[in-house]
């Protein structure tokens, strides 16, 4: 079974990226931030996608045992 902070984690992960596009997109932050903002999103999708993967092998070898 996938933890339970992996949920909040994937969830939270996805809100704070719309967070951050909604900032970007309205012009809360300057432009010259924008590429910090972008590295630190698909740093978090990619942490995200390995979470995922990581889980998912980890519970297959627990329901074949």
């Amino acid at each position: 079974m996938i933890p339970d902070w992996y949920k909040y984690y994937n969830y939270g992960s996805i809100i704070v990226i719309a967070v951050l596009l909604l900032v970007m997109l309205t012009n809360m932050v300057p432009k010259d931030s924008f590429f910090g903002i972008l590295i630190f999103s698909i740093a978090l999708l990619i942490l995200r996608i390995v979470f995922r993967i990581y889980f998912l092998i980890k519970y297959k070898k627990v329901k074949e045992e």
